[in-house]
């Protein structure tokens, strides 16, 4: 039995097996009304704000973007493409995973290795990179920068 409180927490195996095995007890505990299982992109970001300890200011000059911007992402009121959802997590200086997380939570592809631009984006997310280094890397190698 899974304990269903946080979804970062569970292994994907074990949760596809949970899945397959009690569908019916999975829809009730994962998607009912008082589940926070699956958070909102708002409720993801700000979370993110929380561990990194950092500030929407920060944020906002971190990632380039205005500050109206950011405040309607952050409370919902905007859905960001990827490449927002991008500068946010260089902003925050996500790790791979919480990128990835981020990415997913926000309907968007994740990064793919095969892919030439994300197999960069990953290796400049992996070396803690600023969002302005990773976007002169991006441009040294022919690639659309995120700036």
């Amino acid at each position: 039995m899974i304990h269903m409180e946080n979804i970062e927490s569970i292994e994907t195996g074990k949760l596809m097996n949970q899945l397959i095995a009690e569908p019916e007890r999975m829809q009730r505990e994962i998607f009912s009304e008082s589940s926070s299982f699956f958070p909102s992109l708002p409720a993801y970001l700000v979370s993110l704000l929380w561990k990194r300890q950092c500030t929407m200011r920060q944020v906002i000059t971190r990632s380039c973007l205005s500050k109206s911007y950011v405040y309607q992402v952050f409370s919902g009121d905007r859905l960001p493409g990827r490449d927002v959802m991008l500068r946010i997590a260089f902003a925050l200086s996500l790790t791979l995973g919480e990128t990835q997380r981020l990415l997913a939570i926000g309907n968007r592809p994740v990064l793919y290795p095969k892919v030439s631009r994300d197999a960069a984006l990953i290796s400049c997310i992996c070396l803690k990179r600023s969002l302005e280094d990773a976007s002169e890397f991006l441009v040294s190698i022919g690639e659309r920068p995120l700036l």
